[in-house]
């Protein structure tokens, strides 16, 4: 994978000092909410339209990794 694991890192931390600002209200809130289902998506881009959503706030979302153009492992015929 081609993420930047440092970048990510800095991210959570930015988001975690953000939270922490919060009032306690607000953070009583977001625990309250419901998690996300997976059967609600079924996309890389339905993901990131769902975080986009619900924190507003953040970075912007890293590519996803390019498809390969072929399978990795060749699959045997017989």
């Amino acid at each position: 994978m081609n993420f930047d694991l440092a970048r990510i890192l800095e991210s959570k931390r930015q988001h975690r000092r953000a939270l922490a600002a919060l009032p306690i209200e607000e953070m009583l809130r977001l625990l309250d909410q419901e998690p996300a289902v997976d059967s609600e998506f079924n996309s890389f881009s339905a993901i990131a339209r769902h975080l986009a959503e619900n924190f507003p706030d953040t970075e912007a979302f890293p590519d996803p990794p390019p498809r390969p153009s072929h399978h990795e492992r060749p699959i045997p015929e017989f």
